[in-house]
C-alpha cells in the first residue's frame, strides 16, 4: 500500500512538472553594424529558453550580406546572406534546487576583430524621418509593400521563407523603421511581437535590405506625382527613349524649351507591359498656351495618365 502511494506521489509530481513546463520561446534581435558599396553586416542575437525555467541559450552571430549576390533570382529583391560567424554561444543555467546561476560557454570566436569589421563596413545608414517613412509605410497592404503596379516586398514571394524562416503559414508582420546608406534601403520588420503588457511568445525583429536597383525604384515611386501628360505608348523602352531623344533634338533646333522627360513601364490590369513617355512638368500649373506649344513640339496628342499604373522607370531614361 505504501509502495502504491509512493508511486502515485511520483506520478503526481511528474504531472505537475509537465504542466508547469513553459512554452518554448525563441527571440531574434538584429543590430545594423555597417555597410559598404557591395555589402553590409548585421549583429544577430538569438535567445532560446528550450521550454525550461532553468536554461536560457544566448547565441550571437555576425551575418554578412551581399547587396547583389551572383546567384540572385530575378524575382528576388532582397540582399542575401553569404556568411555567418558564430561569435558567442552561451547557456545561462540556474540550479532548480538552489537557484544558483552558472554559465556554459558552448562556442567562442576570438578571431573576429571589431576593428577589422568597422574597416570593412565603414558606412552607417541614415534613418528616414517620420514623414518620409509614413509615405513608405502607407504602401503596406495585405502582407506586401507596393506602389502602383510595383511590388517591393510580399508574403507571396520571399518574406516568410527568407526572413522569418516560416514555410507553412503567412506570418503577421509590421514595418517599424527605414534607413538608407549610399545605395540600399533597409527596413526593420517584426513578427510575433506581443502587446505592450505581455512578455511571452517568440518574436523576431529583423533588418532586410532591398537591392540597389529596387532601392532606386522606391525613390522613383516616392517622387511620383498623381498624374502626368504622356505622349503615347511603345512596345519597348528603347522605342520610347528614341522618341524622347527625337523630341529633344527637335526642341533644340527650334530653340524651344522642353520639360524633363521620363520613360516608364506601365501595366493596365493584367495586360502586358508597355512603355510610355511622360512629361515631368506639373499638370497643375500648365496653362492652355503651354499645352498647345508642347503638343506642337511633340507632334502628337498629349493625354493625362495616372501614375498608379506605373511599374518602373526605364533604364536609359535617367538623363532625358
Amino acid at each position: 500500500m505504501k509502495a502504491s502511494l509512493a508511486c502515485l506521489a511520483c506520478m503526481f509530481a511528474s504531472s505537475l512538472s509537465l504542466f508547469g513546463t513553459p512554452d518554448r520561446t525563441i527571440r531574434v534581435e538584429e543590430d545594423f553594424l555597417g555597410s559598404n558599396e557591395t555589402g553590409f553586416a548585421i549583429l544577430r542575437t538569438e535567445t532560446d529558453n528550450h521550454s525550461s525555467y532553468y536554461r536560457l541559450q544566448v547565441t550571437r552571430y555576425l551575418d554578412e550580406y551581399e547587396k547583389v549576390p551572383e546567384q540572385q533570382p530575378e524575382a528576388c529583391f532582397l540582399a542575401r546572406r553569404v556568411k555567418r560567424t558564430t561569435l558567442l554561444d552561451v547557456d545561462h543555467l540556474r540550479d532548480p534546487d538552489t537557484g544558483k546561476p552558472s554559465e556554459n560557454v558552448r562556442t567562442r570566436d576570438d578571431s573576429t576583430q571589431m576593428a577589422d569589421l568597422l574597416t570593412r563596413y565603414p558606412a552607417r545608414a541614415q534613418r528616414w524621418d517620420a514623414s518620409r517613412f509614413a509615405k513608405l509605410s502607407s504602401w503596406k497592404k495585405d502582407g506586401r509593400i507596393s506602389s502602383g503596379e510595383a511590388n517591393f516586398l510580399s508574403n507571396y514571394t520571399s518574406l516568410p521563407e527568407e526572413i522569418f524562416g516560416e514555410y507553412h503559414r503567412q506570418p503577421k508582420w509590421k514595418m517599424e523603421q527605414a534607413m538608407e546608406d549610399m545605395n540600399a534601403l533597409y527596413l526593420r520588420v517584426t513578427t510575433g511581437m506581443q502587446e505592450a503588457d505581455e512578455d511571452e511568445g517568440s518574436s523576431q525583429s529583423r533588418w532586410i535590405c532591398l537591392i540597389p536597383a529596387k532601392t532606386r525604384q522606391v525613390h522613383d515611386h516616392l517622387a511620383l506625382q498623381p498624374a502626368y501628360l504622356c505622349a503615347g505608348s511603345h512596345p519597348t523602352a528603347e522605342d520610347a527613349v528614341k522618341q524622347a531623344r527625337e523630341i529633344k533634338a527637335k526642341a533644340a533646333e527650334a530653340k524651344s524649351p522642353v520639360p524633363a522627360l521620363a520613360v516608364w513601364s506601365v501595366r493596365y490590369g493584367g495586360a502586358p507591359l508597355c512603355f510610355t513617355l511622360v512629361l515631368q512638368e506639373s499638370m497643375e500649373d500648365m496653362q492652355p498656351e503651354r499645352f498647345k506649344q508642347l503638343q506642337l513640339l511633340f507632334g502628337t496628342s498629349l493625354s493625362p495618365i495616372s501614375s498608379t499604373c506605373f511599374v518602373e522607370r526605364a533604364k536609359g531614361s535617367e538623363s532625358l
